[in-house]
């Protein structure tokens, strides 16, 4: 059976839509804001806490605000946590971290379809900081690009 990849849905569609855009900037040599501000309009339609099972609804969509600013995740609060608690805290903030770095990658990968030369590396380099997932299982082994 064929692998479905990451992305499904509204997901895909979003991303698969940036590609002209990516294109352009990889020709005019900005693609590495491009995908940055790509990645950054993916986040507010798809909050990394909405699991990729579930599609936002179109009043959700049609609400979002690319020029708000972003929401900052705080920190834990050490002083008003036990030991256990904010272990568990950082946890869940590296796991949170992880996933980011994840699926920004995938959707690196998203775009590289498009005729782009050499950015390859790049996309190897970000992928090469998902270390975390390799060794956990979670996620494939480490992808490389020709």
């Amino acid at each position: 059976m064929v692998n479905p990849g990451a992305f499904r849905g509204s997901r895909k569609e979003f991303l698969l839509g940036e590609r002209p855009s990516y294109s352009i900037a990889v020709e005019g040599g900005y693609a590495a804001d491009a995908l940055a501000l790509i990645q950054r309009r993916y986040f507010k339609r798809f909050p990394i806490e909405l699991p990729h099972s579930v599609e936002p609804s179109q009043e959700f969509l049609a609400a979002v605000d690319d020029d708000a600013p972003d929401v900052e995740i705080p920190g834990p609060d050490q002083q008003n946590m036990s030991e256990e608690e904010y272990k568990a805290a950082i946890d869940r903030l590296l796991e949170r971290r992880n996933l980011v770095a994840y699926r920004k990658a995938v959707s690196l990968c998203l775009h590289l379809r498009s005729k782009v030369s050499d950015a390859s590396t790049l996309a190897n380099q970000t992928l090469a900081g998902l270390s975390a997932h390799e060794e956990s299982g979670s996620r494939p082994q480490r992808i490389r690009f020709p």
